[in-house]
């Protein structure tokens, strides 16, 4: 069954630079330079850029993620309340049938509290 992405809503100019920023530091260990936040407000005035980032964003994004519902930069506490709220959602005892979203959920929790050396 597949799950949908839980993308934060990009409304807010403000969340959006700071969402990419940390995305662009987290994955090359830089900002984003020499883009500012006024120039960003210019280019976000066009509802297209804004679909386009989040499909950008929703393509960096691993899968495990989409699926808990959480960004790579997320605390290890948001993390896991993330995934006792998807378990909690899928659990088969609440949702029969619901045997491969809950299977779903909890390998996408175990891979990432292995790839962040975290105790599941």
């Amino acid at each position: 069954m597949a799950t949908k992405s839980k993308l934060p809503p990009f409304t807010d100019v403000r969340s959006a630079f700071q969402v990419l920023n940390d995305m662009a530091q987290e994955a090359t260990g830089k900002s984003l330079g020499d883009l500012t936040l006024e120039k960003f407000e210019k280019w976000w005035e066009d509802r297209r850029h804004r679909q386009e980032l989040g499909k950008a964003l929703a393509e960096a994004i691993p899968h495990e993620y989409h699926v808990l519902g959480v960004l790579p930069s997320c605390t290890e506490g948001v993390l896991r309340a993330a995934w006792r709220a998807r378990a909690t959602e899928t659990h088969p005892d609440r949702h029969p049938g619901g045997d491969q979203a809950f299977k779903e959920v909890s390998a996408a929790y175990q891979l990432i509290c292995e790839h962040r050396g975290l105790k599941p």
